[in-house]
């Protein structure tokens, strides 16, 4: 997806990737946000969740994009947890476990740099300690702290 996202126009402005999982732990996306779309959404009271929050993000809007909005680079992965999920299978620990390292991969590799926000992220999810544990080792100091900030609001 990384490569396909390089081809696209946005791609420069793109500040903050999030690997997204529903709290069923059926699927996965990536979502990602730009510096543009986060500057039009800005507003003083909810910066920090059109920030933070992926559901907040230029790639929901994309549904022009079938590549993107219709999650075909992760489509196969989450058929497969979706049968593993409704055949009994517990899919939680390994797709958090899973996601995390796969953020800490591409951010070792320099493929994404530190300037911008890499997120874990589960729908519907409001366990603060966990998703501060989640995400402060995947960001600097500043990025973690603020993503406490924004959870304690």
């Amino acid at each position: 997806m990384h490569n396909y996202l390089k081809t696209q126009d946005y791609y420069e402005d793109i500040n903050s990737y999030a690997l997204y999982t529903d709290d069923g732990y059926m699927s996965i996306t990536m979502i990602f946000n730009t510096n543009s779309y986060l500057d039009k959404k800005k507003d003083d009271k909810y910066y920090l969740t059109y920030k933070y929050s992926p559901a907040e993000w230029y790639s929901e809007i994309l549904k022009s994009d079938s590549l993107i909005y219709g999650n075909t680079f992760f489509d196969e992965i989450s058929c497969f947890l979706k049968e593993r999920a409704l055949s009994g299978g517990d899919n939680e620990k390994n797709v958090i476990d899973d996601c995390i390292e796969a953020l800490k991969d591409i951010r070792n590799s320099g493929e994404i740099t530190h300037d911008k926000i890499l997120l874990f992220m589960v729908s519907d999810c409001y366990d603060e300690e966990a998703i501060i544990k989640w995400n402060s080792k995947l960001n600097t100091l500043d990025i973690a702290n603020e993503i406490k900030k924004w959870l304690s609001d």
